[in-house]
């Protein structure tokens, strides 16, 4: 498929006019998603830029530049966003400039609003969780802890019956024969304490999903906070646009909503631009229990006895933004 179109007409006999600015689309982790292109006129006339190398520079949020080059054909230079470009959320200021041997000419100037990602992935304190399939893979390795905890105990009875076979074998190694007996005992029982509290971890790992509702109306500062009375600080939370209706999650896109900070009883969204329509996000949350085992076994966080709750919560915007936040040609 085609990427978006940045596209200006500039005329060197004229004022150059005001930059353009795009909205549609910029996140970061895009790659190639725009080419820029101009269209250089001398008096209304084809321009001649034959020859000319065309470079662009993107002085991003962070303070970075990246240089990108491009191409000339006919009257029109042009390039491809890298995907550098869109690497760091904020606003990007760019330039488009045509060399030749004698000069340098700025014929253009834009800026972009890069969003940020929304995957999902929310910290929870001492802990990343990018998404639910890593959940799911969590509690696939419990189930592993679970094998590796019964092997482990029936190697601890193999190795008591070598203990005993050793014991009548030779009265000369009683003494360290009983001390190996002993010690494969506490092996058993320690395997056997590991797999149960494994099993119990297992079926502890719980999610909760509740929806909201996001007003255009209430937004200060690009956040907003909303109360959720059984949410937890150190809940995992993964807020998502699915699954809602395709003009809902083309908003929730285009705006750039996202999760950033959470607290007992309350969860706070931001925005990469201000909504001008109400948006429904579906927020889903669990909770991970450590164990504490003499064994190799997989460990999960504390899941509170008043996990088991459904919630449901709607969240308040402000004053919509610029731009537009709902392009067609993709």
């Amino acid at each position: 498929m085609n990427n978006w179109k940045i596209q200006q007409t500039i005329d060197l006999t004229h004022q150059m006019k005001d930059d353009i600015r795009a909205y549609a689309l910029s996140w970061t982790g895009d790659r190639q998603a725009h080419t820029w292109e101009v269209t250089v006129l001398e008096g209304g006339q084809p321009g001649n830029i034959a020859g000319a190398t065309v470079g662009g520079y993107f002085l991003r949020k962070d303070g970075e530049t990246v240089f990108a080059t491009g191409s000339v054909s006919g009257n029109v230079a042009s390039l491809t966003l890298p995907a550098e470009v869109y690497a760091v959320e904020g606003t990007v200021s760019a330039i488009l400039r045509l060399t030749l041997t004698t000069m340098a000419v700025t014929v253009a100037a834009a800026s972009l609003i890069i969003g940020q990602n929304v995957t999902g992935a929310v910290v929870d304190p001492g802990d990343v969780i990018p998404n639910l399939d890593d959940l799911v893979t969590l509690a696939e390795e419990v189930y592993v802890a679970i094998d590796a905890t019964d092997t482990a105990a029936a190697m601890a009875t193999a190795a008591a019956q070598n203990a005993d076979a050793a014991t009548a074998a030779t009265q000369a190694a009683t003494e360290a024969t009983e001390a190996a007996t002993e010690a494969a005992e506490q092996a058993t029982a320690d395997a056997d304490a590991a797999a149960a509290r494994a099993h119990a971890a297992a079926d502890n790992v719980s999610l909760q999903q509740w929806q909201v509702t996001l007003l255009a109306s209430k937004w200060s500062s690009n956040r907003q906070t909303v109360s959720v009375p059984s949410l937890l600080a150190n809940s995992t939370v993964w807020p998502s646009y699915e699954p809602t209706a395709p003009a809902n999650r083309e908003a929730y896109q285009t705006y750039g909503i996202y999760a950033v900070e959470q607290h007992n009883g309350q969860l706070i969204f931001a925005c990469a631009a201000v909504p001008t329509v109400d948006i429904v996000a579906n927020v889903a949350y669990g909770y991970r229990a450590p164990i504490t085992a003499t064994g190799p076994v997989a460990t999960l966080h504390d899941v509170p006895a008043n996990a088991e709750v459904s919630v449901t919560a709607r969240l308040v915007a402000g004053q919509a933004g610029t731009g537009d936040p709902s392009p067609s040609n993709v």
